[in-house]
């Protein structure tokens, strides 16, 4: 079950530039940071030994890859 309560409520308008400029910023760079984050993820992923318990072993993992071929 779900309660999802409203707090506020601001009037509804297009997104431009000159009013949401900080909201547009703080989104790309968010988006960036991602970005980085899944890169520097996935290239020490293939460097790293990491010993996953045989409970976890069928778990869908946000990352693929940790599972090796084999292992």
């Amino acid at each position: 079950c779900l309660i999802v309560r409203v707090k506020t409520k601001t009037k509804s308008h297009k997104a431009s530039l000159t009013e949401d400029f900080q909201q547009m910023k703080q989104l790309v760079l968010e988006e960036k940071k991602k970005k980085v984050l899944d890169g520097w993820i996935r290239q020490k992923q293939t460097k790293t030994y990491v010993r996953i318990n045989d409970n976890w072993r069928n778990c869908e993992f946000k990352y693929p890859g940790w599972i090796k071929q084999g292992s």
